[in-house]
């Protein structure tokens, strides 16, 4: 009967533990992935440039050219997170003479001149990283790209979340399509959610990443328990 009760209470113990570790791991993984987002705030407003010297700067019509020669310039980031919970983040690059031409006296807004500026994914400039603790999205798509697009009259900063995996080739024609109707997704700002699953092993409340809308900088990006679970906040 002791050893009994003595086996019951270390497997207590045990599980107890497990839970405490479990919690503390997915708390890990939320926070990290705070830093990262607000991160790439960073790197915007600092222009973080990492690519190498001999990789080729693309344009809009595909056609590369060597940095330091380059027809471009680095407009953003952008980080995508794909439904394995791989982080994928690039320097996102537009023509220096915006095309068509645009008004620079303020009469243009400036989702119309970033647009006109033609951003396109920097493919040289890959950084890959991991969710934490092989933690995912939660969500309907459980996957997400963060757009963050700095105006290269004002020098503002724009920030958007798609529900797309952009670091797939088959999707990057998305972001074109994306940043030519900016006018149009700029008159729908809201708080963006970017929930980060349990996946059953923890008992914590379920934890998202939310961009405020308009946010403009790594102030803007803070975490706060999931407004609805079962609803569509993490999907929007």
């Amino acid at each position: 009967m002791f050893l009994a009760i003595s086996g019951l209470l270390a497997v207590g113990i045990m599980a107890t533990a497990t839970l405490g570790i479990n919690n503390q791991r997915y708390k890990d993984a939320v926070n990290t992935f705070q830093s990262l987002v607000q991160r790439e705030f960073v790197n915007t407003t600092q222009i973080f440039n990492n690519r190498e010297n001999g990789k080729k700067c693309p344009d809009d019509s595909g056609n590369p050219s060597l940095r330091g020669a380059a027809d471009c310039v680095i407009m953003g980031r952008l980080m995508a997170i794909s439904t394995s919970g791989e982080i994928r983040s690039y320097n996102l690059v537009g023509r220096k003479e915006p095309n068509p031409a645009v008004s620079l006296d303020g009469s243009s807004s400036d989702a119309k001149i970033i647009s006109a500026h033609r951003p396109v994914i920097d493919w040289g400039t890959v950084r890959t990283e991991s969710l934490p603790w092989d933690t995912k999205l939660a969500g309907s798509k459980k996957k997400a790209s963060i757009i963050i697009l700095r105006s290269p009259r004002s020098g503002n900063v724009y920030s958007y979340v798609i529900r797309e995996d952009l670091s797939n080739p088959g999707m990057a024609a998305g972001l074109n399509l994306f940043t030519a109707g900016l006018d149009a997704i700029d008159t729908n700002q809201k708080d963006r959610y970017i929930c980060i699953d349990r996946s059953g092993w923890t008992t914590s409340p379920e934890r998202a990443v939310m961009i405020a809308k308009w946010s403009n900088g790594p102030g803007g990006v803070s975490q706060v328990d999931t407004p609805d679970p079962e609803g569509g906040k993490c999907s929007e």
